[in-house]
């Protein structure tokens, strides 16, 4: 009876769990927490400066587009220009003093834009004023972490996260 009495009292002990164990658990899930949130904010960043790129392609196609059909063209309005204000999100699309295309776009989420020189569509080939056979590059950055939208002599416009070629 007392053999009975022993395994019955060992089973009662073995059910739940420690202390240490359930320290151990809690200390298991706030890593995996904190390095889940972490992951998130980089993927944020990532994601804000991947949509800040798309716009300015759009807004630099939208342009190359214009100065191909022709639009607001006058004898004094032959190119289209897209103005970076450096190191800030604030960017223009305009063609020309006097002329009638003037619009204004702004980065959303702290994004700020980097280029050395204004982009210039010359209408009617759509062809980039100055820039010959190499590439334009304009860096968009947030936090330390940059993509480059470049622009080639033949028209290509693409996002690179490295440098363009």
């Amino acid at each position: 009876m007392s053999e009975i009495k022993n395994k019955k009292m060992h089973l009662q002990t073995k059910q739940g769990m420690s202390l240490i164990e359930l320290v151990v658990l809690i200390a298991i899930i706030g890593i995996m927490s904190a390095v889940s949130i972490a992951s998130l904010v980089t993927a944020k960043r990532n994601s804000e400066l991947d949509t800040a790129a798309e716009e300015v392609m759009a807004v630099l196609r939208e342009a190359q587009n214009y100065s191909l059909t022709g639009k607001n063209i006058s004898s004094t309005c032959s190119s289209y220009t897209v103005d970076f204000t450096n190191g800030s999100g604030n960017y223009n699309l305009n063609n020309g003093g006097g002329c009638t295309l003037d619009q204004n776009y702004t980065l959303k989420n702290g994004v700020v834009v980097s280029v050395s020189t204004d982009t210039v569509f010359m209408a009617p080939h759509g062809d980039i004023f100055g820039l010959g056979s190499g590439w334009r590059t304009i860096t968009v950055s947030k936090g330390g972490i940059t993509m480059n939208v470049c622009i080639n002599s033949a028209g290509l416009v693409k996002k690179m996260s490295a440098a363009c070629s």
